[in-house]
């Protein structure tokens, strides 16, 4: 609608909405309340911060996001010391150092994660990984005099293999 093409508009709002019903039928898993990738025709069974794409393209049915989002909350899975990791630190490969993308926490996936409850309105628990995140990057800052391309999950340092001047 933007574009003053409303033919295409709807073109775009059919397959939004043709793509959430498939990820909501094949990628959800009631038991765990999470979005897996497939792979294969299976899900992988992976806890990782992309499966929370799903809340800013607004797919996530009401009633599944405290339970989606109770993951959020959990310091087995992303409720880091530095928020949040890119892979869940249950997860087997998941590093403390971050490891890259083994569980660093990335600015724009933090960001997506917290644009996504922005949309579904749960701004408390955005505050709190916000604050938690900033503070972690101001510790950093003023130990190192740079911003780092990521950060450990464990404590605020730059992330293993992190890039300095970001």
């Amino acid at each position: 609608l933007l574009l003053n093409v409303p033919a295409d508009a709807e073109t775009y709002a059919r397959q939004h909405d043709a793509i959430g019903g498939a990820i909501n039928e094949r990628c959800w898993d009631s038991d765990r309340q999470f979005y897996f990738d497939l792979g294969y025709g299976a899900q992988i069974p992976r806890f990782h911060v992309g499966a929370y794409w799903t809340l800013i393209a607004g797919i996530v049915p009401q009633d599944r996001l405290d339970g989606f989002l109770a993951h959020l909350s959990n310091p087995n899975r992303f409720a880091r010391p530095v928020p949040v990791p890119v892979l869940s630190a249950d997860d087997p490969e998941y590093r403390g150092d971050g490891g890259y993308w083994l569980g660093s926490s990335w600015p724009p996936t933090t960001y997506m994660v917290l644009r996504g409850l922005q949309a579904v309105d749960a701004e408390d628990l955005a505050r709190g990984i916000a604050e938690k995140y900033v503070e972690a990057i101001q510790t950093v800052f003023n130990q190192t005099g740079t911003f780092w391309e990521n950060l450990a999950p464990e404590s605020p340092a730059p992330g293993s293999a992190a890039g300095p001047d970001f």
